[in-house]
């Protein structure tokens, strides 16, 4: 089973999506509000129920979404500013930094 859809908030507004209370109108008024700060970016990140993360070319985790805390088991402010390779083995991770340095310079690491 998929896990609960997280209620949305934008300006003090909480609509959750399973709610009967959820209109259309509701809806339409929350997308307009969201995609017009930007905001809805955020809220997609957050929300999404896969791990995500964003790193810079070394490798550096510069953003981290709950669904990869939970996964990995760290709190986000022990990932963020930290090497990707947290997440591997002790021993393993010089190999991943390699692999990940290769990948991004467009090189088969194979």
């Amino acid at each position: 089973m998929g896990k609960t859809p997280r209620p949305v908030t934008a300006a003090s507004r909480e609509v959750s999506p399973t709610s009967p209370a959820a209109t259309r109108s509701q809806h339409q008024a929350l997308l307009e509000e969201i995609t017009g700060s930007g905001a809805w970016l955020r809220l997609i990140w957050d929300s999404a129920p896969d791990a995500m993360v964003l790193s810079d070319p070394e490798g550096i985790v510069l953003l981290a979404n709950q669904a990869y805390c939970d996964l990995y088991g760290f709190p986000p402010d022990e990932v963020l500013g930290q090497s990707f390779a947290i997440i591997f083995a002790t021993e393993d991770r010089a190999w991943a930094v390699e692999q990940y340095q290769a990948v991004y310079a467009g090189v088969d690491p194979a």
